[in-house]
């Protein structure tokens, strides 16, 4: 199987708000640690606040070919007991300027784990973060497709796009791994999904050279559905 996862005084502030987060001209800015072996641990919460399960990313492997780096994650997700449900393995690429998130990573274990025992086909593009990002900035869309099948018969088709992708501004976030400056990008997703259409909302804050640090999901009519948090950060050798 191929797994293919926002006075004068005030009016300064608010203009330091937007500004950029500094980076080298013409380099990617990389939103993962770019060191083998660093783990990321990640707890998932429902809207109540009670944890649901947690998430290991650990970077395995760093290739650099000409302007491209290709970055090798191994995920492991484990239910609100620590045992493990799903593991699997994906590439983030930095391209010239661009970073790119597989949208392979943005399909959940418990999805998954659902369809262990079929076959599944992942049509997958990328989410794109580019370098010059700034508060106002809008990004790319991104889509998904998933094809399960049993024993040669098709069960079912599942259409992810990801749209309306922003840079609210830039802000700290506290975790208990620390605080780090972050973009702030708001999105929406669509999924179809044999006779369902889903429609929901996130707030992602993401740290170069770390990634996600705190992420919220949200219904389309704006209520809090859950959220995750970095828990830990492990920087490699």
């Amino acid at each position: 199987m191929r797994v293919a996862k926002i006075a004068a005084v005030f009016a300064i502030l608010a203009l330091l708000s937007f500004r950029w987060i500094s980076t080298d001209d013409g380099l990617c800015k990389a939103f993962i640690p770019m060191t083998k072996g660093s783990v990321l641990t990640y707890h998932d919460f429902d809207k109540k606040g009670k944890m649901t399960g947690s998430q290991t990313l650990e970077i395995t492997n760093i290739v650099t070919s000409g302007t491209e780096t290709k970055i090798d994650i191994h995920s492991i997700f484990m239910d609100k007991k620590g045992e493990s449900t799903y593991e699997s393995d994906f590439t983030y690429t930095c391209s010239g300027d661009v970073f790119k998130v597989s949208m392979e990573s943005q399909i959940s274990g418990q999805q998954m784990e659902a369809y262990k025992n079929m076959e599944v086909e992942v049509d997958a593009g990328d989410l794109e973060f580019p370098s010059a990002m700034e508060a106002g900035t809008t990004l790319d869309d991104a889509h998904l497709k998933m094809k399960i099948t049993s024993e040669g018969i098709q069960v079912m088709t599942m259409d992810i796009d990801i749209v309306e992708r922003k840079v609210e501004t830039i802000e700290n976030m506290t975790t208990d791994a620390g605080t780090f400056e972050c973009f702030k990008v708001s999105s929406k997703s669509k999924t179809k999904m044999a006779f369902m259409n889903i429609e929901a909302g996130s707030i992602e804050w993401f740290a170069p050279n770390v990634g996600v640090v705190r992420s919220e999901s949200y219904d389309k009519k704006g209520n809090l559905q859950g959220y995750r948090v970095l828990a830990s950060l492990k920087s490699g050798k």
